[in-house]
Formats: structure tokens, C-alpha cells, sequence
């Protein structure tokens, strides 16, 4: 979760995120004097490419949705035909 913390839209910072571990929701307020550069587990630039191959991945699962949702077997004979109400 990111907050814009200078109110104008356009300057924003991570205030939480989801622990996907202990399945726990987690205040970076909270934890503010763990995050120090020993903890880390990655460079910035890694976390860019991780990030990005979430995306990529979240498009795709998205696309094949669309794909199955399509394809429904319960369609009418209306909505096959492309008339909507």
C-alpha cells in the first residue's frame, strides 16, 4: 500500500504491504528500524526486475481469464449473436 504523503498526487512511499509468509498485513511505521541495509534481500535494481516479471506475469494471467471467461458454454442464443439487451 503506498501513500501520497506530500497531498498533491504526485510524490508517493510505501506505507504497508502484505506478508505473504505469515499471511499478515504490516505498517512500515512498525517496522521502520528493521529496514536497514543488512536486512535487505536484493538491490534496487533487482527488485525492478521482479517487479516487472510480477506485471508481465499479472497481464498474462489477466489475458488468459478474459480467454476462459469468454468462452463460456452458458451463453444464450442472444449473446452469441452479439445482441445485448
Amino acid at each position: 500500500m503506498y501513500e501520497d504523503y506530500n497531498g498533491r498526487g504526485t510524490d508517493y512511499r510505501l506505507a504497508g504491504f502484505w506478508n505473504v509468509q505469515t499471511e499478515q498485513a504490516v505498517k512500515v511505521s512498525e517496522i521502520r528500524v528493521e529496514i536497514i541495509p543488512e536486512n535487505r534481500i536484493c538491490t534496487l535494481e533487482q527488485a525492478e526486475v521482479y517487479v516487472k516479471a510480477v506485471e508481465s506475469f499479472m497481464e498474462e494471467m489477466k489475458s488468459t481469464e478474459s480467454v476462459r471467461h469468454d468462452r463460456s458454454v452458458y451463453k444464450t442464443d442472444k449473446e452469441k449473436d452479439g445482441w445485448s439487451r
